[in-house]
């Protein structure tokens, strides 16, 4: 039986180092063959605050017009989307305002149909609330060992319950997951390397304990593993 071909197209290197080991597997037994690469080229690769949102979606629209005819999702965050006129990211603020990281998806899928045509039928936007570091919070105790400091469990475990959930941990320049966590452990490493700790938590984490504890980021999931009854 034909496989399914998945890019997941990311904005950063330390997603790339995350999702390798904590999602390819559990794809691979479905019949989805995971790929994650991280969006731009040479120099540019990697980060949103410089990239131009027309060029963006023209760059995914190259991804879904690859010849194994894959589908393409995204793993953008939601704290620090671009907002200014000059790279075509104007509609965030009042996008934010009023439709919340439901209308961002929207206008990202807009945004593809208009640079891919009918290959956006392959095309499943998903902006993570409020950025990758969210889903390491769905396991403090995981968490903190990972980083080497378990004492700071009870802290991780505060955070989640004063938040309202993972998902909830906000998207200030202070209080934004990743911020909180180089609050707390200022060892903690972005990135991909040996020495960072996003492969380590990918192949540490519960995917369900995650999903359990991240439903906006199951419901996605579950949107991708029904792409194997997709199958050409």
């Amino acid at each position: 039986m034909a496989r399914v071909t998945l890019f997941l197209v990311v904005e950063g290197f330390s997603e790339a180092g995350f999702f390798n080991p904590f999602l390819a597997e559990h794809l691979a037994t479905l019949g989805i063959d995971l790929h994650v690469p991280v969006i731009g080229k040479g120099p540019a690769k990697g980060g949103m605050k410089f990239r131009a949102f027309d060029n963006m979606c023209q760059e995914l629209a190259r991804f879904l017009a690859d010849r194994r005819r894959p589908y393409v999702s995204t793993f953008f965050d939601y704290y620090g989307l671009p907002s200014g006129q000059r790279l075509g990211w104007d509609f965030v603020p009042t996008t934010k305002a009023t439709r919340g990281v439901d209308g961002i998806e929207t206008r990202l899928r807009e945004g593809v149909v208009k640079a891919a045509g009918a290959d956006a039928e392959r095309f499943v936007p998903y902006i993570q609330m409020h950025e990758l570091e969210a889903l390491f919070f769905a396991q403090p105790g995981t968490l903190a060992e990972t980083l080497g400091m378990p004492e700071q469990t009870g802290i991780f475990e505060t955070i989640v319950t004063e938040c309202k959930g993972c998902e909830s941990i906000n998207d200030s320049p202070t209080t934004a997951p990743s911020k909180r966590l180089q609050q707390h452990c200022p060892r903690y490493v972005k990135g991909r390397s040996s020495a960072a700790h996003a492969p380590r938590l990918g192949a540490r984490l519960d995917l369900r304990a995650v999903r359990a504890a991240c439903p906006r980021f199951s419901a996605w999931l579950t949107q991708i593993e029904a792409l194997a009854g997709l199958r050409p």
